[in-house]
């Protein structure tokens, strides 16, 4: 393959990832979270593949991993050097890259599991950054608390997903974070539009109580009333039994 026919099928490659890059070219089949792809040439036209189709591939050009979700050390790095430079330090590089991941996964599924939170795979952030030095110094503090409920802090909206934050709120309303710590060190953050005309008071049981609501609203209804709160508030709010 000469040079032009590279840089040709390259800008195929990059027009075929932004068009349709969550699936394999060949079998159309949707290529799997952490799984290795393949880039090249399959019946004339330009190709990823995963696993499945490699050997379909007529020409193979590159190779990589596909991950779903947003993981801050994968995306924020500004790339960590030089390229390897030779197929075996390439598929090394691609080796690591896969278990780190792996690994990343199973604590994040561990602390999902234990904070009670299901649904798709999300945000995943192991830097270090403002949000998290300020939460950890206000649970240390509170060493009796495990839910806080505070304004969003600067640059903080963007590192949640497009679509977990409310994109138009009403008048007097503003986005806030509802944080559950599910030991130190691994909490969940969750973005809200409160209603600033309702008082919320700094509770450990209503704070509880309002991270689950806004963590169950996939599928309901997207307003939380302070009725359903004061539900749950009371529940979690018991007495420990004696003896």
């Amino acid at each position: 393959m000469n040079r032009s026919e590279r840089r040709n099928l390259d800008r195929d490659l990059r027009k075929l990832m932004k068009k349709d890059g969550d699936r394999c070219t060949v079998c159309h089949a949707d290529l799997p979270h952490n799984g290795r792809t393949y880039y090249g040439r399959a019946a004339g036209a330009a190709a990823i593949a995963g696993e499945c189709c490699r050997s379909k591939l007529t020409v193979e050009v590159g190779g990589g991993l596909y991950v779903q979700g947003d993981y801050d050390v994968l995306s924020r790095t500004g790339g960590g050097g030089p390229p390897p430079g030779s197929p075996d330090e390439f598929e090394a590089a691609i080796g690591r890259i896969q278990q780190g991941v792996a690994g990343i996964d199973g604590l994040a599924a561990s602390a999902k599991a234990r904070a009670g939170i299901t649904g798709r795979r999300g945000q995943v952030s192991l830097m270090d950054t403002p949000w998290k030095a300020d939460d950890a110094a206000w649970f240390e503090t509170r060493p009796d608390r495990a839910h806080r409920l505070r304004p969003l802090l600067k640059g903080e909206l963007e590192s949640f997903p497009p679509t977990a934050a409310p994109n138009a709120l009403p008048p007097d309303h503003e986005i806030q974070v509802v944080i559950r710590q599910v030991e130190p060190g691994q909490r969940i953050r969750m973005p809200f539009g409160r209603n600033l005309a309702t008082p919320i008071p700094d509770i450990e049981a209503v704070i509880h109580a309002l991270f689950d609501a806004v963590s169950q609203r996939r599928g309901a209804s997207p307003n939380i009333s302070v009725e359903e709160v004061a539900t749950l508030a009371k529940r979690y709010d018991r007495p420990p039994r004696a003896g």
